[in-house]
């Protein structure tokens, strides 16, 4: 039978505060679809099933099971550092927006937009880093987008922004909490049209399909330093799926437009100044460590934060990143991340107990 809506909004309501399911009640991927149409003797096999668990809530606290990890357990400490955290994100939007007056109200979309008119003869010849409106990505992209733009506009417009949106959704759908503590850098993707959130969303499953590393490589470029978790875990196999097929899009872009090649290395070369306050190679070093670590500890968080610290130059929607950090929940992305050295206990969707802690 369908849920009631009222389970739904408790199920999101638990999400955004915090509350949480116990592991003992939790399914098997194959079993979590059926657990949303769940009959009463489902219900109580699963309360058994917790009463019999070390640590179990009674048997009447049991309830229906998301298919995805429920949220974290925090300690009373980790707890007041979520709510803080929480309480800095609203205040951030607020004070943003209403105080600041955010830029990107007065421009919207203008990133987006950047995208959909990107010239096709000259790309580069008026872009400049920092300057809104420009267009910073590679050749390919280019092309890419060259084709997106024979899209009316607000057909364009519409699109992207459910596409943002949608998967802003499904990034954060493992710990709702994420979209209040991210709520600045959020809604001004939307508000911007940015690629971030799609690029995250990229980064979350090429642990499963690195080809879609060469979505990386082929705009922002340098959070590709998290293809050192293939490098540095020896799944050369892997890695040579992404540098083979960016190597070889990369060629065929070169010989269809070699000058818009040399156009963009010389602007991205004239331009790094323009990030020099954000010491960005100090930023690559740490995003380097951090991603090597996590791949050597199993923490395939550290993936998507190595990516964001790479950036060029970040700005407030870049923090939007750090969703990517919650969407390595996904039973799916951990197994594929993990790989062989994954168990039970590690790709369970039960809680755990700190923001991407445990392995």
């Amino acid at each position: 039978m369908r849920r009631p809506a009222a389970a739904l909004i408790t199920e999101w309501i638990t999400g955004v505060t915090g509350a949480h399911y116990h592991p003992a009640m939790r399914l098997s991927d194959q079993g979590a679809s059926g657990a949303r149409g769940a009959t009463g003797a489902m219900r109580a096999q699963d309360a058994t099933a917790a009463s019999d668990a070390p640590d179990a809530p009674d048997a009447q606290d049991a309830g229906w099971v998301p298919a995805w990890a429920p949220p974290p357990v925090f300690s009373p400490r980790r707890r007041a550092v979520v709510d803080g955290l929480t309480v800095a994100g609203i205040a951030w939007f607020l004070i943003a927006t209403f105080v600041w007056g955010e830029a990107a109200v007065d421009t919207p979309f203008v990133d987006g937009l950047a995208y959909w008119s990107v010239d096709t003869t000259a790309p580069y010849d008026a872009a400049s880093v920092g300057k809104a409106g420009s267009f910073l990505y590679t050749p390919l992209a280019a092309t890419v987008f060259g084709i997106v733009g024979l899209l009316p506009q607000p057909v364009f417009v519409m699109l992207w922004a459910l596409t943002i949106v949608g998967v802003s959704a499904w990034l954060g759908r493992p710990w709702p909490r994420i979209w209040l503590i991210l709520l600045l850098p959020l809604s001004r993707e939307v508000l911007i049209g940015q690629l971030n959130m799609v690029m995250t969303a990229v980064i979350v499953l090429g642990f499963a399909r690195p080809w879609l590393w060469t979505v990386v490589l082929l705009t922002k470029v340098t959070p590709g330093v998290g293809l050192l978790w293939f490098a540095v875990r020896g799944e050369w196999r892997r890695l040579g799926v992404a540098l083979i097929a960016t190597a070889l899009l990369v060629a065929a872009s070169f010989a269809l437009a070699p000058d818009w090649w040399i156009d963009w290395l010389g602007l991205i070369g004239r331009d790094q100044s323009v990030a020099a306050h954000q010491l960005p190679w100090l930023r690559y070093a740490a995003a380097a460590v951090i991603v090597a670590w996590g791949a050597r500890t199993d923490r395939p968080w550290t993936v998507p934060l190595g990516a964001f610290l790479a950036l060029p130059v970040i700005y407030p929607d870049s923090f939007t990143f750090l969703a990517g950090c919650v969407a390595v929940r996904y039973d799916s992305v951990r197994r594929a991340a993990l790989g062989a050295t994954t168990t039970d206990a590690q790709t369970s969707e039960a809680p755990v107990q700190t923001i991407g802690g445990g392995r």
